[in-house]
């Protein structure tokens, strides 16, 4: 019970930090071997894939940051079991290249070893966010 709120505490910590713009708490919180999942297809979203280690998340960051400017990044449910902490954000961001802003709800699952983190995983509404960046048109039916 004690660890499953000390995992809590790290992802609202670690991700706070990351609202503010702040990466630091996000390296130090992580394993040097971890294993970071972002479930968006790469011909769409460059960040999509699966990234290794400290390195491979300085990539993930810089691909992410290059096309968007998180402007919200709030918690509506983070939960923790064991290892394993689950949060759902209301996140919203500027589109860079076509200066629009996308809002969508972002699911995070991070297992947690040892106090840092060992696989994270995200998934959101990848079509809602096409649609809202101006990249996916919608035909009436």
């Amino acid at each position: 019970m004690i660890q499953e709120k000390i995992n809590k505490a790290l992802m609202l910590s670690v991700l706070g930090a990351f609202k503010d713009g702040l990466l630091e708490p996000l390296f130090d919180a992580v394993s040097p071997d971890v294993v970071w999942r972002a479930t968006a297809p790469q011909q769409f979203f460059r960040f999509g894939g699966t990234f290794k280690g400290i390195t491979g998340i300085k990539e993930y960051i810089g691909l992410l940051l290059s096309r968007y400017h998180f402007t919200r990044f709030e918690p509506k449910l983070v939960t923790a079991h064991k290892e394993e902490v689950w949060g759902l954000f209301d996140v919203e961001a500027i589109y860079q290249p076509s200066s629009r802003y996308v809002r969508f709800d972002l699911f995070i699952r991070w297992t947690v070893k040892e106090g840092k983190i060992a696989e994270h995983q995200c998934l959101f509404d990848t079509a809602s966010v096409l649609i809202q960046q101006g990249d996916l048109g919608v035909r009436a039916a």
